[in-house]
């Protein structure tokens, strides 16, 4: 079987969950027996096996790019094609172009259609803050504007979401519960073609204890203040630093806030957070005791999964919803109502001041995790190109 991964990225693993899920599954393939490849948008110097990059770094869809997209596809018999963009029109139409040359799309929408909506007060507070513009938030909150917001978001990407289940093979979503989302903005019923499949663990947990666990929260992602709300999570930790002085909070990642966020912790003495920059996530999550993610929304929250294998208790707002599908509320971790961030901060100062709650919370989060192993999630994938050799 010979499979081709698109995305606008490239696929290195180390800056992104989607990249970091498409070379851990392309690995398991490849070990498999099959030819995996990579085909990007933007360019890196970070290459892995069998990456391509589109000779125009500019747009999808230029005749040059479409020259060569078809030409990687017809030499090297690619059969299926999985869109890991699918969320956007852009790397979704030039996806397309795999059709007529006998190739099977497999679309994956690694996101919540609707979260961003939802949670739209949440996800542009700190742009509308940024522009003056903090006092419109309010009215966001009404059910008649919400409903509009509803409208005119359905407007805008109906015609795309249309459009990639009608000439997708089969559309994936990460979890069932987004389903109901999806179909806001389809005007039939959802064809057997939109299934779900989650993202696996992309980690291998090496040998460690729970007994050598340290007083450190972690944060693993980008450092931006629209989807990943790291200003919140600052925030949250100046309330509670003082009452824990012998805790860190490590943030690993880098983004367009990372200036700011440093200014944040400088002007009120937080020395206690600490910038890793892009690193290796593993020994972090062996170190530390505590995942934090403060996300206005998210497809999945990779970073979840991995916290669970290693041990690591993750804490995050219930503010889309797969997330349910991963914790379970103070059994393998913390669900806060989204956006209460004294709420957050109330759980989270509960959980670093009792060490023995942590570790049973943990030990259950190892077993637990073990429904998103690689090879759990692989079988599923497994079934699904069955089932697409027999249409």
């Amino acid at each position: 079987m010979n499979l081709l991964f698109l995305y606008t990225s490239p696929f290195d693993p180390i800056k992104g969950g989607v990249q970091r899920v498409s070379s851990v599954l392309g690995e398991y393939f490849k070990n498999a027996g099959h030819n995996i490849y990579y085909l990007s948008l933007k360019k890196s110097s970070n290459d892995i096996q069998h990456q391509y990059y589109l000779p125009d770094e500019n747009k999808f869809n230029t005749f040059e790019n479409i020259q060569f997209f078809q030409n990687i596809l017809v030499k090297n018999k690619i059969e299926y094609v999985i869109n890991q963009g699918a969320f956007g029109p852009e790397c979704s139409d030039f996806s397309y172009l795999c059709l007529p040359v006998g190739a099977k799309l497999i679309s994956v929408i690694h996101n919540s259609p609707l979260a961003s909506i939802k949670n739209f007060s949440g996800s542009k507070n700190y742009r509308f803050k940024k522009y003056g513009l903090a006092f419109i938030l309010p009215l966001t909150e009404l059910t008649a504007v919400k409903k509009v917001i509803l409208l005119l978001y359905k407007k805008k990407y109906k015609s795309h979401y249309t459009r990639l289940i009608n000439r997708s093979h089969t559309v994936l979503l990460l979890s069932d519960s987004f389903k109901n989302e999806l179909q806001f903005f389809y005007s039939k019923k959802l064809p057997n073609t939109v299934q779900s499949i989650p993202n696996p663990i992309s980690f291998e947990a090496s040998d460690f204890s729970i007994e050598d666990k340290e007083k450190v929260a972690l944060f693993v992602g980008r450092v931006d203040f629209a989807q990943k709300r790291v200003d919140l999570l600052l925030k949250i930790w100046l309330k509670i630093s003082n009452k824990n002085p012998d805790w860190k909070l490590k943030i690993i990642g880098e983004g367009p806030d990372l200036a700011v966020s440093k200014k944040f912790c400088q002007n009120h003495k937080l020395s206690s957070v600490l910038f890793e920059g892009f690193q290796n996530p593993i020994p972090y999550y062996i170190e530390a005791s505590i995942l934090c993610m403060t996300s206005s929304f998210e497809g999945f929250g990779l970073v979840l999964v991995e916290a669970l294998n290693f041990g690591c208790v993750p804490i995050a707002f219930r503010s889309f919803s797969s997330i349910t599908d991963i914790i379970s509320d103070k059994k393998n971790g913390i669900l806060v109502e989204p956006f209460k961030i004294d709420d957050y901060a109330n759980e989270l100062s509960k959980l670093m001041s009792s060490p023995e709650r942590i570790k049973v919370m943990a030990a259950y989060a190892m077993a637990d995790s073990q429904r998103f192993s690689l090879t759990s999630v692989a079988k599923q994938w497994v079934f699904l190109f069955d089932q697409l050799e027999k249409r």
